[in-house]
């Protein structure tokens, strides 16, 4: 193999440079922190690099920040790197709180560094997150609000209430795409729960929620006077609040999910002594501690997961489709007759190949197997640390019978009825439930050192099998049985199944105890994605005439005659007639009037809704909450041209993408 120069170094964009880059100033953050020892501390990723220090006066830390930095200029000639102290930023922060000492002298002294005069700024920008110089998010806020305009107006770009792109289509893109970069980081900037913080929380919460409200009026096509909970609930968006909650637990389990959980630990106990005097000095992880504490969750008993499942030159064992034919089905079953000497659920088997005797141990793993989020059938998810996975006993019985037997064979057969098992032993992942798939590959090494190999092969679920089905009955009752003791390891999937059921709990006794949305909560009395049903085949005008129907907020008198304005309108033009009367002079003109008694509209009621004794099997929720009726009910109200704003879609304008006009 040839050898040559490499001219171009690292591909732009490569992920080894961020890597190598690392490395390169590793040396550089342990000099800054070796020059003073308990009061500073350096943090980097790449070539953003952040000195934070501490002390009584804000001329002190200028000073230390001088002497860091020129122990940072040794470090620079020597590694032919050049800094940029034009570019610097310089924040003097004090934290306010109940407690918290304000600082006594001034905190606009300026930092001086090579001649290059920095002044002190009231906010500072570092890894995407804006910090302030009390610590209160507001400017990361107020930086989140200059972005959802933007994002909002790019919504308004490409959707209106009758064009553009689908209902459900547009609220993915916010979900997944959109609230991610709204919510960036907030387990940082979030102060929920902080001493003296109540106005700042409430001004930030105020802030997601409009910035959200924003987006959902657009999303859904509805009138801006609909209630923000009622569009939650019919796009089924939880509130924002409730979302950044969960999203900054789920960071904090992560944070003690990574092999270096001591890092932020060690800071907890080391900043302990600054908590006790200043009880408004708490982290944002120490709080979310407390949180998930409160909900149950032990933090200290989350499982511990690696970058890499095994190392990378580590061989799986091997894994194949078993097919019924030739001998491979006679190592499959694992209760008959000819088994009654080993052990149960175990044979041993021998046949001649090329004229040599092979002896082969099988085991079959019978029933479902589970592994990563799909473990077991345990609700909870946090008692699963005890489970070991379906084919880690199978693994601990070739290696026993290995060492007991001196003519022991050299093949050892796994067969299980799960492939996700097969996949997780042959391609170990950085996923929840990984200590199971190491504890199978430490003893896959075992028995590899004492010359018997490993196969795993895959057959399919013995349905009606009596001792396969009793095998999966037991191991449901085993899963499901609540234990007395508690477990010694929790997973992060089983905590996360948690979190979210929390969350959808909290949104659902929010919406029942709520005082906006009664006509909507009629209809949807909770939370539910069977809306996605109601919106995945209809076109965009459709789904906008939807949840206004759902919302109660529609063109129609009966809605229009609570706008003040309107109802002046009307009364100067017709000062004998109500306004929200409907032209029948039955009652007035809302959507349950129309779509079901108004006799203006009887001819299209039988064409489009259906014979009178089919009607009538379906109420009014019915018609705005199941799929095909829906459709139904949607089609019924377009074409009864009441509605202004869509006055202007084609006689043959199609419903439904599926072809229902």
């Amino acid at each position: 193999m040839g050898r040559g120069p490499v001219a171009t170094g690292i591909p732009q964009g490569s992920p080894l440079s961020s890597i190598l880059y690392l490395f390169y100033n590793a040396d550089l953050i342990d000099t800054i922190h070796t020059a003073a020892p308990g009061r500073v501390l350096v943090t980097g990723y790449i070539d953003d690099i952040c000195i934070l220090v501490w002390s009584l006066s804000a001329a002190e830390n200028c000073r230390l920040l001088t002497r860091l930095h020129q122990k940072a200029e040794v470090w620079a000639r020597r590694h032919a790197s050049i800094f940029a102290p034009a570019k610097y930023g310089l924040m003097h922060m004090w934290k306010k709180g109940v407690g918290a000492r304000k600082p006594d002298t001034a905190t606009n002294i300026p930092l001086m560094l090579n001649g290059v005069e920095i002044q002190p700024t009231s906010s500072l920008r570092y890894l995407g997150v804006e910090l302030d110089e009390n610590l209160t998010g507001r400017a990361q806020v107020g930086r989140c609000r200059k972005k959802a305009a933007a994002l909002v107006a790019a919504l308004r770009s490409i959707a209106g209430m009758t064009w553009g792109v689908n209902t459900l289509n547009l609220r993915r893109m916010w979900t997944a795409v959109l609230l991610p970069q709204i919510a960036f980081a907030c387990s940082a900037w979030r102060t929920e729960g902080a001493y003296g913080m109540k106005g700042v929380e409430g001004t930030a919460r105020r802030a997601m929620e409009s910035i959200q409200y924003q987006a959902l009026y657009k999303i859904a096509g509805a009138f801006r006077t609909t209630s923000r909970s009622a569009l939650e609930i019919c796009l089924y968006v939880p509130p924002v609040s409730i979302t950044m909650q969960r999203l900054s637990e789920e960071t904090c389990l992560r944070l003690h999910a990574t092999p270096i959980e001591s890092t932020p630990r060690m800071a907890a106990v080391h900043g302990n002594s600054m908590a006790t005097a200043h009880r408004a000095l708490v982290s944002p992880l120490q709080r979310l501690e407390l949180h998930l504490s409160r909900k149950g969750i032990d933090v200290a008993k989350v499982e511990r997961i690696r970058p890499f499942a095994v190392a990378p030159w580590w061989m799986p064992p091997r894994n194949a489709h078993c097919i019924h034919k030739g001998t491979s089905h006679r190592g499959t079953p694992s209760s008959d007759s000819s088994s009654q000497r080993a052990e149960p659920g175990h044979r041993l088997h021998r046949r001649e190949r090329h004229g040599t005797w092979r002896r082969r141990f099988c085991h079959h793993v019978p029933g479902r197997c589970h592994h990563g989020a799909r473990h077991a059938g345990n609700s909870h998810g946090l008692r699963r640390g005890a489970r070991r996975h379906p084919s880690c006993p199978a693994v601990v019985l070739a290696r026993r019978r290995k060492t007991k037997h001196r003519s022991n064979p050299r093949t050892a057969t796994i067969f299980t009825d799960n492939q996700a098992a097969i996949r997780a032993c042959a391609h170990p992942q950085r996923s929840s439930g990984q200590h199971t798939v190491r504890e199978i590959s430490c003893l896959v090494e075992a028995l590899r050192g004492i010359g018997c190999h490993v196969r795993i092969r895959w057959i399919p679920g013995h349905v009606g099998v009596a001792g396969n089905e009793r095998a999966d009955r037991l191991a449901n009752n085993a899963a499901n049985t609540p234990t007395t003791a508690p477990p010694s390891m929790v997973l992060l999937s089983g905590c996360r199944m948690k979190l979210r059921r929390i969350a959808l709990e909290h949104w659902t006794q929010q919406w029942v105890d709520g005082r906006h949305g009664a006509y909507a909560r009629l209809l949807l009395p909770a939370p539910t994605k069977d809306i996605f049903k109601l919106h995945e085949t209809l076109q965009r005008a459709a789904s906008s005439a939807l949840i206004q129907m759902q919302t109660g907020k529609i063109s129609l008198p009966g809605y229009l005659n609570t706008i003040p304005r309107w109802r002046e309108e009307q009364l100067e033009a017709n000062p004998l007639r109500a306004p929200a009367r409907c032209s029948c002079d039955i009652g007035n003109q809302d959507t349950q009037h129309v779509l079901l008694t108004c006799p203006g509209f009887t001819d299209l009621r039988l064409r489009v809704l259906g014979p009178p004794h089919a009607r009538t099997r379906l109420t009014w929720k019915d018609w705005l909450t199941k799929p095909a009726s829906a459709v139904k009910a949607t089609t019924f109200i377009l074409k009864t041209r009441l509605l202004g704003q869509f006055r202007a879609l084609p006689n043959t304008f199609q419903v439904s993408r599926t072809g229902s006009r």
